[in-house]
């Protein structure tokens, strides 16, 4: 009989060589070999080298990320073992470490943040001034939202929403909503809000309009573009996603204007670093006692009136 290979032997001259490959950037060992959960671990000075399988691949965890991995709990956490070494976020100052069922990002201004997913939700609008016509107003929006998937046929998903007809609308009057915009990777987002006044038009009709147009934007400033990579993204997708701005407003502006009456659109573009930190905080604005939220919309003016709508966000 052959003498059976020891894992605890494997795993170590794994963890040793993925050492010797960082240059012996982790500094001495403080540790053995050290069998956790399913894998194995040698702690240095600076950080751990992880291995799930014996034979590898090993990861490096060091820093921030390794303190708020710790503090989570590790490999026992619900992160899970790490997939990657540390990656820098491109075209920004953040780095980013990748675990089975998560990420843990860093900026130097805002420390380690854990994440999995984040959830958009639109929670409604405030008027602060109606149209120029008699009574109240009835109004209502679609709700686009264009977000990088990291895959090669499909650079970047839209969706869209339409909300529920407001009617009775006078001016200092909130209306509040619930609706889930996106769940998902904190890739980036591109949120585009039209609010409408309606009068003879189909809302229907108008929500096919700006998904349309906010699609087709969305595949002619994506053509030919690679995979955005996940959360590498950073800049790239928010370069992306800053230039559908002009093509969407100029589509909406000139489709738009036949039986109900475009009251105003914006845009906003929510980089990774965006959703990553808006996410994380707990503390959200209350508009009137009635809306909660984080994101608002500028300003929209037209017919008379001045409007703004309301996005919460958090970590699914």
């Amino acid at each position: 009989m052959h003498d059976m290979e020891d894992p605890k032997v494997t795993a170590k001259t794994t963890i040793e060589n993925k050492w010797k490959s960082l240059n012996g950037a982790p500094g001495a060992a403080i540790s053995y070999v050290e069998e956790i959960e399913t894998g194995y671990r040698i702690r240095y000075q600076n950080g751990a080298i992880y291995t799930k399988k014996t034979k590898g691949p090993a990861y490096w965890v060091y820093g921030a990320i390794n303190e708020k991995y710790l503090a989570l709990g590790g490999v026992e956490s619900w992160l899970g073992w790490p997939v990657t070494d540390e990656l820098s976020i491109k075209y920004d100052e953040g780095k980013v470490m990748r675990f089975e069922h998560g990420e843990i990002y860093w900026w130097p201004e805002t420390g380690a943040i854990e994440i999995d997913q984040v959830v958009l939700t639109y929670k409604g609008i405030h008027c602060f001034g109606t149209t120029s016509g008699p009574g109240s107003d009835e109004v209502y929006a679609t709700i686009s939202v264009a977000a990088p998937t990291g895959r090669d046929n499909e650079p970047v998903n839209v969706s869209t929403s339409l909300t529920k007809l407001y009617t009775g609308v006078d001016k200092g009057e909130s209306f509040s909503d619930h609706i889930e915009l996106y769940r998902g990777k904190p890739y980036g987002l591109n949120v585009t809000f039209v609010l409408i006044e309606h009068d003879e038009g189909d809302p229907n009709k108008y929500y096919k309009i700006v998904h349309s147009t906010v699609s087709t934007a969305a595949a002619a400033a994506t053509s030919g573009v690679a995979a955005l990579g996940g959360p590498l993204v950073g800049g790239a997708a928010a370069s992306i996603l800053k230039a559908l701005v002009t093509p969407v407003a100029k589509g909406i502006n000139s489709l738009l204007g036949t039986g109900d009456d475009l009251i105003g659109q914006s845009t906003i573009v929510l980089t990774l670093k965006d959703l990553v930190q808006l996410s994380a905080r707990h503390n959200e604005f209350v508009l009137k006692n009635q809306i909660p939220y984080k994101i608002e919309t500028p300003p929209l003016t037209g017919q008379g009136s001045s409007f703004k709508g309301y996005f919460s966000l958090s970590r699914a």
